[in-house]
């Protein structure tokens, strides 16, 4: 390779890593970015303002990371006629986007409240995996020490003691050391695999979150952790139907057409919910039953029926939402303060125990060794 064709791929390089560290940090703080966009647009809406808008950026802020995105922005807007599911591609979640494009369908004054929602279900979704993060860290801690002694067993602990009391017959030790050799031998052969097959099930529970549907879903869903994602989830299927049928001037969506751009524009559970919410409304069924599928507690079900009474539809789900994302934190909050609570108890019971058994096994091996010295 020549010296001009090394300094144009070091210069691409360079470019794509900067493009690449510019969106990670964009997209931790899109929040405040969707409420600084919303409150641009409420002032002039339309694509030549979000073309102005990014150009302005670029311009304005010379050599930051936003600038740059700025720039590729513009250049993707012209390309792409203002489209924001095109634009924003690969720097904001896929889920944020598709959300937007449907708003975006639905006029200009709900993609303003679209991004006002966004950057509202962001902080809260943010501001729960803080919390969740902060309340099961020591847990977690308490469980990788346990997962730490117990791996020592066979490669430390274990070979000690049998150095220790290498003097002493096997056919002397007790029920205790022997029954300690074997869990070192079982630990040593299966601690590794175990670990793997836990990891492996955790990673197939965080994938089939988003995937899995059916009647067996069903049930999970009424009880923890499923009921914490079908909540969240929940809130931001209720902001988008409410979104798309609120009034814009004098175009009004129906609910079967709403529905079907959220299934259009949302994940596997969230569009199976909504076609099972169209096959109510098909069915004949009016009001808050529509949703009655298990979106939610039966007891918002009644609020939601409440708000559509006295306020209409779209009014009814915002307040619904407004309910439902109170009740989200606080059952996040209590069911993250008791895992809290089972892990770092259980990791305790965990270390306590197998100081003990070692305990145990020292004076068992004790015993052993003061009958072999006394018979000989």
């Amino acid at each position: 390779m020549s010296a001009a064709g090394r300094q144009h791929a070091i210069a691409a390089l360079a470019h794509r890593a900067a493009w690449f560290h510019a969106s990670r940090q964009l997209r931790r703080e899109r929040a405040d970015y969707y409420e600084y966009l919303a409150e641009r647009m409420a002032a002039g809406v339309g694509g030549k303002t979000l073309l102005a808008l990014f150009r302005g950026d670029a311009a304005r802020r010379g050599n930051a990371p936003r600038a740059r995105l700025s720039a590729e922005w513009a250049r993707r807007c012209e390309a792409s006629g203002g489209d924001l599911f095109e634009v924003w591609s690969g720097v904001f979640p896929e889920e944020d986007l598709l959300l937007l494009r449907t708003a975006q369908q639905a006029g200009a004054a709900a993609l303003v409240q679209a991004l006002r929602d966004l950057a509202d279900a962001t902080r809260l979704v943010e501001g729960a995996r803080r919390t969740l993060r902060q309340t099961l860290a020591a847990g977690v801690v308490a469980l990788c020490v346990l997962a730490g002694m117990l791996a020592a067993v066979p490669h430390y602990t274990a070979p000690r003691l049998w150095r220790t009391f290498q003097g002493v017959p096997l056919e002397l030790h007790g029920p205790t050391a022997q029954a300690f050799q074997q869990f070192s031998v079982w630990l040593q052969a299966w601690l590794p695999a175990c670990l793997f097959g836990l990891c492996i099930v955790l990673s197939g529970f965080v994938l089939s979150l988003p995937r899995h549907t059916g009647r067996v879903r069903t049930v999970l869903d009424r009880h923890a952790p499923w009921s914490l994602y079908r909540d969240f989830q929940g809130l931001r299927f209720l902001l988008l139907l409410a979104l798309l049928l609120r009034p814009q001037g004098h175009r009004v969506i129906a609910l079967r057409d709403a529905l079907a751009r959220v299934a259009g524009s949302s994940g596997v559970w969230v569009a199976w919910q909504a076609q099972r919410v169209g096959d109510r409304l098909d069915a004949g069924w009016a009001g808050a039953d529509v949703f009655d599928t298990g979106l939610f507690d039966p007891e918002l079900g009644g609020f939601l029926q409440d708000m559509i009474d006295a306020h209409g539809m779209d009014t009814g789900l915002r307040r619904a939402t407004e309910r439902l994302r109170t009740q989200a934190l606080r059952r996040l909050s209590g069911q993250a303060q008791a895992w809290r609570w089972v892990l770092l108890l259980g990791a305790l019971a965990g270390l306590l125990a197998l100081a003990a058994w070692h305990y145990a096994v020292i004076d068992d091996l004790r015993r052993a060794m003061m009958i072999h010295h006394a018979g000989r």
